[in-house]
């Protein structure tokens, strides 16, 4: 994985994705190993991974989703398999704190902004019109020297305002 991040970081560079007024969703696997490694570890992928941040690919905008122990627990009830991360945090307060650090403070420094959304107060189109909301509040460009215009909002998506 350390060798599939560091080719995407250097793609990105050579052939930059230039798509106006897109948005690319792309889940944040790779940071949640790396915090993952560092906080059961360290182990020396994710220390160097952690090292240099900046060699992944970076992000315009990032968003961490959490939820508390209390309600990841209650959502593990009944489920067939419990994801490790989840079971780890659920049960290991010293491990999920460390967990969180490494993920805000070492993983998420190499993207130019973070959002931190609580899943467990929030409904999907609640979190998606909150991340809508930034970026077209923020004009977030779609490449290096692109500034779209303005985002078309879903109708179905519904934000009584944003909190950051």
């Amino acid at each position: 994985m350390f060798g599939g991040f560091l080719l995407d970081s250097l793609f990105v560079r050579i052939l930059p994705p230039r798509l106006r007024g897109r948005v690319i969703v792309q889940d944040s696997y790779g940071d949640r190993t790396v915090a993952f490694g560092m906080a059961g570890g360290p182990y020396l992928a994710a220390a160097l991974a952690l090292r240099w941040p900046r060699a992944f690919a970076r992000f315009d905008l990032a968003v961490f989703l959490d939820a508390s122990p209390e309600v990841r627990a209650r959502l593990g009830q009944g489920r067939d398999h419990i994801d490790t991360r989840d079971e780890r945090t659920v049960h290991d307060t010293a491990f999920t704190e460390r967990f969180h650090a490494f993920h805000l403070h070492g993983m998420g420094r190499r993207h130019d902004r973070l959002m931190v959304l609580d899943s467990s107060r929030r409904s999907p189109a609640e979190m998606a019109g909150e991340i809508a909301d930034r970026l077209l509040a923020e004009h977030i460009p779609a490449g290096p020297r692109a500034c779209p215009p303005p985002l078309p909002r879903p109708a179905d998506i519904g934000s009584e305002g944003a909190k950051w």
